[in-house]
């Protein structure tokens, strides 16, 4: 058990490896650089010389590699140019949201997928079995992105019933207790949905036969 932990923790490190360094390269092979992607033409030579050089920019590629994986292993980032401050410190401050939406997207995928399976297997093949195969694999298959426009255009624009973005309002960070959680919820709702249908058809999948029966070219729970 302890050989096979062992195994699986090297596995994921090789492969974070191989997609940073993959990650690194085709930005770095990639036509200009951040200093030339300054457009502003108020910008001094001088200027942009000092942006390279303070970033490294200048520096031959195995060097700036070199730079960065040691970087990336010790936990520094560097420095947002655009906010002036640590990288590690600007992703902490995201990370708190990040993780209550990944969580409560990830219920509702696993709660939703295995509901489905469940209902389904008491009452096979009738409409409502191929109603839901129906309505998990469109689901499985639409990019989250779409979802969430399509859920913001409905919910936000049009029946004004939830906001479109943030995690609170104004009046919500100003207040307390229950109000603040209730603002909360109302923010995380379209976010969540978007997450969790899309995922639903995952989940019902694995719960309903195996990951391979939802491949292309395979019949439905062949």
């Amino acid at each position: 058990m302890l050989r096979w932990a062992l195994r699986r923790i090297g596995a994921g490190v090789v492969l974070v490896w191989l997609v940073a360094t993959v990650t690194f390269l085709l930005v770095s092979l990639a036509p200009g650089d951040a200093a030339s992607r300054l457009t502003d033409p108020r910008i001094p030579p001088a200027a942009r010389a000092r942006f390279r050089r303070d970033f490294g920019l200048d520096r031959p590629l195995p060097a700036r590699y070199a730079s960065w994986l040691a970087g990336a292993v010790t936990g520094d980032l560097g420095t947002s140019w655009t906010q002036r401050r640590q990288v590690t410190a600007v992703l902490a401050e995201a990370l708190p949201n990040t993780l209550i939406l990944t969580s409560l997207g990830l219920f509702l995928e696993l709660a939703g997928g295995i509901g489905l399976a469940i209902v389904q297997l008491r009452r096979p093949h009738g409409a409502g079995d191929r109603a839901i195969t129906l309505a998990t694999l469109t689901a499985y298959a639409m990019p989250t992105f779409g979802v969430a426009l399509a859920l913001i255009a409905v919910f936000s624009y049009r029946l004004h019933l939830l906001p479109p973005s943030h995690m609170l309002s104004l009046d919500g960070e100003m207040t307390y207790g229950w109000p603040r959680f209730l603002d909360l919820a109302r923010h995380l709702v379209l976010p969540v949905a978007a997450i969790g249908v899309t995922g639903v058809g995952a989940a019902w999948c694995r719960a309903r036969w195996s990951s391979r029966s939802c491949s292309p070219g395979r019949g439905w729970g062949s």
